[in-house]
């Protein structure tokens, strides 16, 4: 028992310098550290927002679209 859940965390952790990445960039581009909610579904709205915002420019720069659009217009 113990050496499958050590072999599951050991799993997982491998895993974590990539999330830890995602993070530091989401903090440095879509201001994380800057917000100033004291109301829970306030804070869960905008991170899932920047969460779809950062899929959207992952998913775009996978398939060689700019993101945002080049034209001035949404």
């Amino acid at each position: 028992m113990y050496n499958q859940l050590f072999r599951t965390w050991k799993k997982h952790y491998k895993d974590r310098p990539s999330i830890e990445r995602v993070n530091a960039y989401l903090k440095d581009n879509y201001r994380l550290n800057s917000m100033n909610y004291f109301i829970a579904t306030r804070v869960v709205a905008e991170h899932h927002l920047t969460q779809l915002a950062y899929n959207l420019r992952t998913i775009c720069a996978q398939f060689g679209i700019s993101f945002p659009p080049e034209t001035g217009r949404l």
